[in-house]
């Protein structure tokens, strides 16, 4: 019997420790997707300067979100998204800039589709 209760104890633990991580991702995401749309919304209006201090606000919240994540995620697909932030400041004022924008924030929301742990992923 006690070692139904320990094993009951240990699966719960893990269960609630993959909630809480897999919230903490959830609004890490968000947050640099928020970063992303911002610095979009400023290029898009041309405050070029804005941009410039958001895309600076990024790359800190990028190097944060990169040190949380590493633990979680294979470091092919953040060394992806982390070359796209990196080439941000170079584009700005040019075409490929949102773009670029875009890609980050579709990498981000794959990583977390790919994260989740779906029942047919665990089965």
């Amino acid at each position: 019997m006690k070692r139904l209760i320990i094993s009951l104890l240990i699966l719960v633990s893990i269960v609630v420790t993959s909630v809480f991580i897999l919230s903490v991702f959830d609004s890490r995401n968000e947050q640099l997707i928020s970063y992303v749309d911002r610095v979009e919304e400023l290029y898009k209006q041309n405050k070029t300067d804005l941009a410039e201090e958001e895309l600076t606000r990024l790359n800190r919240f990028w190097s944060e979100y990169y040190n949380l994540v590493s633990y979680i995620v294979q470091s092919t697909k953040l060394e992806e998204i982390a070359q796209s932030v990196s080439k941000l400041k170079a584009l700005m004022g040019k075409d490929e800039f949102l773009s670029e924008c875009e890609s980050i924030k579709y990498g981000i929301r794959l990583i977390y589709d790919s994260e989740y742990p779906y029942l047919h992923s665990i089965l």
